[in-house]
């Protein structure tokens, strides 16, 4: 359980809750989901996909599981070049803090428990791409 929270916890961005909250989603709405994906050909159900708020929070999990992935890739960086600052390791703390408390709620984790820190891991994945951007050659 505290695995698949802590996955959670760094894919779950909250996008279906303000879509609801905004009214795009009506709670009465029936939206396809990745089970009733996978049933028949991917063709077949690529107009009720793009329809639907699915689309919308695939792409949003996807931004989200990248800036995480980011945020982890920079601080393991500076860890190996022994470049940890106060303040990154400040900001680690404050998002391993909230990341370690939603383990308690179990399968419970929601956007709330995530919207503190979002800007955390955004900063410092802007700051990865940064660093891993030069080293790839992207750089113009």
């Amino acid at each position: 359980v505290s695995l698949t929270s802590m996955s959670t916890f760094f894919s779950h961005d909250g996008v279906f809750d303000v879509l609801h909250l905004s009214g795009v989603i009506d709670p009465e709405q029936e939206i396809i989901t990745l089970s009733e994906l996978f049933e028949g050909s991917i063709f077949e159900n690529l107009n009720d996909i793009i329809k639907s708020p699915l689309a919308i929070g695939v792409l949003f999990r996807i931004f989200w599981v990248a800036i995480s992935l980011l945020f982890f890739a920079y601080i393991i960086l500076l860890a190996k070049k022994r470049k940890l600052s106060k303040e990154v390791v400040f900001i680690f703390i404050c998002v391993l803090y909230f990341a370690l408390t939603t383990i308690s709620n179990g399968y419970g984790v929601n956007a709330r428990f995530r919207f503190p820190i979002n800007a955390f891991l955004f900063i410092i994945a802007i700051h990865s791409l940064q660093s891993f951007v030069p080293r790839l050659g992207l750089n113009r």
